[in-house]
């Protein structure tokens, strides 16, 4: 009876030691709660960290938009830029055609009005000559200014002189002036020349003391001889009524005498220009 009541108790206790291992450890259980709450974290982690990487690609889009926006925008400028200068050029190709077409309309109209023109009759008012044209322009007078003439004294010194005389065109008997009959447009320019060159030739008469203090005496002289040069020597009308002091000395009544060129001087100006050292030299000289 022993006996079985050992073995009886050995297998309960065998039944309850069977029992205890079939039972779930708390501790197992803690440790897979920790590891299904860690897995849930990183879960969360992993979901919460998903829009940051999904949020990237929207910017990257924006951004290529907003380029393609540049781009287009600067399409457009230049494009209208271009359209710009388009209607630049045409509009002065159009001012260009407009012009010549004005420029021409008004040749045609001169020319047509210079035929019309050239088809009146001319004889009702005869055409004016050369000479006449020119009294006109000048009223009858030219003036003559020749400035910085440099002339050569009798002692060698080296002067400039300004010269301003007025003339007046000597006419015929058929109204007409002999030196624009012979030189045409360029009779100023004959006078001018050989006035020059008579200032020239007379400026050796004179030393540069003379010059100084000799003015009147000088311009007198000089004066005299432009008129003989440019007049000629032909007494004005008969002997006896020659009023020019200057030449009724020296004029002559030949019918052969010299018509300079066919001028009266009506007016002679002279002044003497000298260097600041030479006057001051002068002005210690006496008198020649």
């Amino acid at each position: 009876m022993e006996t079985q009541i050992e073995e009886t108790t050995g297998n309960e206790e065998l039944k309850e030691e069977h029992e205890l291992t079939q039972l779930p450890n708390k501790d197992d259980e803690k440790t897979d709660e920790t590891d299904v709450a860690l897995g849930i974290e990183d879960s969360n982690k992993d979901k919460t960290a998903t829009p940051e990487s999904v949020l990237l690609e929207p910017e990257e889009v924006n951004y290529t938009k907003q380029e393609n926006k540049e781009n287009q925008r600067q399409k457009k400028r230049f494009l209208a830029l271009f359209l710009v200068i388009v209607a630049a050029i045409i509009l002065v190709v159009i001012v260009i055609v407009v012009i010549i077409i004005v420029a021409t309309a008004h040749t045609v109209t001169y020319e047509n009005s210079q035929n019309e023109l050239g088809q009146l009759n001319t004889t009702e008012e005869p055409q004016m000559s050369t000479t006449q044209q020119v009294d006109e322009m000048y009223h009858g007078n030219i003036t003559v200014s020749l400035d910085g003439v440099r002339i050569f004294t009798s002692d060698k010194l080296e002067l400039v002189l300004n010269v301003t005389f007025i003339y007046a065109l000597r006419y015929d008997e058929n109204n007409s002036s002999p030196l624009v009959e012979i030189h045409g447009d360029q009779f100023e320019l004959i006078v001018s020349v050989t006035a020059k060159d008579e200032i020239k030739g007379t400026a050796p008469d004179y030393s540069a003391p003379g010059y100084f203090h000799k003015t009147d005496e000088v311009e007198t002289q000089f004066r005299k001889e432009l008129k003989l040069r440019l007049e000629g020597n032909c007494c004005p009308g008969t002997p006896g009524n020659c009023q020019d002091v200057d030449i009724c000395d020296v004029c002559s009544t030949s019918s052969d005498c010299n018509q300079g060129l066919y001028v009266d001087i009506l007016y002679f100006k002279l002044d003497v220009i000298f260097d600041e050292f030479l006057l001051n030299v002068l002005k210690t000289t006496a008198t020649p």
